[in-house]
């Protein structure tokens, strides 16, 4: 059984407008049930690739947050544990520094990481995220597990999929240098 790597809602997708991908996701077959979970195995390369730059360049994510000026829906994406082993991801929306540390509301109700709660605050340590992203100028900045999942649809599919968000991914990769 593969362990879950990431997990999206429609809760949090609507507060960072990711809805479209997992409507397109579910359409394609890549959505598991009803749940809008999305479920990737431990060993599938884009993803750790994705997670690996996310942590690699979150260094500049945290300095952005410094000065805000410009940029909305700052998010962060972290592991919670799951009983028997593995971790659930999910979105921190709201995001913003306190004391080093990344502080927001959990954007959706986790499923299977039991203790935790929509909407409840939490903070976490930089180098413990597993993504990160905002939009500064019309364009998704960071979002590397986004951009991984964008790439699994059809052409067709993302072309649908950018019809629909109110900014744009770059098909370059978008980010800062940690």
């Amino acid at each position: 059984m593969p362990r879950t790597l990431l997990r999206h809602v429609a809760r949090l997708a609507a507060s960072i407008v990711l809805l479209p991908l997992l409507l397109l996701l579910r359409l394609a077959g890549r959505v598991v049930g009803g749940s809008g979970v999305v479920d990737f195995a431990a060993d599938d390369a884009g993803m750790n690739e994705a997670i690996a730059h996310a942590r690699s360049t979150v260094g500049g994510f945290v300095a952005r947050l410094d000065d805000p000026a410009g940029i909305d829906r700052q998010a962060v994406k972290v592991p919670l544990p799951v009983v028997g082993g593995g971790s659930e991801h999910v979105w921190l929306a709201d995001v913003r520094l306190e004391d080093g540390l990344l502080v927001g509301t959990i954007g959706n109700a986790p499923e299977r990481a039991l203790g935790f709660r929509e909407g409840e605050l939490l903070r976490t340590k930089p180098e413990q995220i597993s993504d990160w992203s905002y939009v500064e100028d019309g364009r998704l900045v960071g979002g590397f597990t986004v951009r991984h999942l964008r790439n699994c649809l059809s052409p067709r599919e993302r072309r649908k999929l950018d019809a629909a968000l109110p900014f744009t991914i770059e098909e370059e990769e978008s980010g800062l240098t940690g």
